[in-house]
């Protein structure tokens, strides 16, 4: 993907003209270890420059936010960036892409990352599975959990029950008993066969 970009260049860019991806599905970030990096910035600044976009005179990230973060924390007012000449739906793709393939990435992120690439490709599983180099099972199983109510979602993502537990709670038909059954499985420590 990268080959199609147009124009490859590598600045500082002030903080101040950096947005948000819309489309980021990292939704928590951990306040100690933006601190850790801030910490880490300050004293041998970055390794890895951010990915943005141009969008008029503003820049949006396609990789990078965290960083982003935690140069904000330090107090830097710029920030070292590759600037990639893409559309916005290659934007997406490279952004959904980059996060799907963090391991500290929540199966929730996960599974809407997955969604959001699926978007991309108007629902081709397979296209999705050929992009990320994994299984078309391994993004029917991820995307499947998005099914589960956001109740049981919340107790997914913070590890209060795990994907076993969750692919057997999908199987209960009622909303309701799913809510239940999450509930359950973590008072009890219940084993997904159990």
């Amino acid at each position: 993907m990268m080959n199609k970009a147009k124009k490859l260049e590598t600045l500082d860019i002030g903080l101040n003209l950096i947005d948000a991806n819309p489309n980021q599905p990292r939704k928590k970030f951990d306040n100690d270890s933006l601190e850790e990096l801030a910490s880490s910035i300050r004293d041998k600044g970055v390794l890895q420059p951010i990915i943005v976009r141009s969008v008029g005179e503003r820049y949006v990230i396609i990789a990078g936010e965290r960083r982003t973060r935690a140069f904000t924390l330090a107090q830097r007012e710029t920030i070292p960036a590759i600037i990639l000449d893409v559309e916005e739906k290659e934007a997406v793709e490279l952004a959904l892409a980059e996060n799907i393939q963090r391991e500290d990435l929540s199966v929730i992120e996960e599974a809407h990352s997955l969604s959001g690439l699926a978007d991309q490709y108007d629902g081709n599983i397979e296209n999705v599975a050929i992009k990320i180099q994994k299984s078309i099972g391994y993004v029917r199983d991820r995307l499947s959990l998005l099914n589960l109510p956001e109740y049981a979602q919340d107790m997914l993502d913070r590890g209060e029950i795990n994907l076993s537990q969750a692919k057997v709670i999908l199987e209960i038909p009622d909303t309701n008993d799913q809510i239940n059954a999450a509930k359950l499985a973590q008072k009890l420590q219940l084993s997904a066969n159990q």
